[in-house]
């Protein structure tokens, strides 16, 4: 799959390791280069950070199961062609 966004950072998401409930997340700016983003690259963490859950400011302290989501920014190479292309994919597979 080619690369469509660049992306601007990477937050963690922060769930409970018990009930597997949101906690909140963490912003970073340079994830592991061998961490897989998004629910399959989910792992048991140690986390001692301070983050945010919806407008409040969190201490997280404790272990948290993480999540690596990108941040997406500008679409790369010319918007236009890129959305025109997304478009007819999207014909081609409603009009089988």
């Amino acid at each position: 799959m080619q690369k469509i966004f660049q992306h601007i950072g990477y937050h963690l998401d922060l769930y409970c390791k018990h009930t597997s409930k949101y906690q909140g997340s963490v912003t970073i700016d340079n994830p592991d280069t061998d961490r897989v983003p998004g629910y399959h690259g989910r792992k048991l963490e140690t986390i001692n950070a301070t983050g945010r859950k919806g407008t409040k400011t969190i201490t997280f302290n404790h272990d948290y199961i993480t999540e690596l989501v990108p941040l997406c920014g500008r679409i790369v190479g010319d918007r236009f062609a890129t959305l025109q292309q997304a478009r007819m994919r999207e014909v081609a597979i409603q009009g089988k």
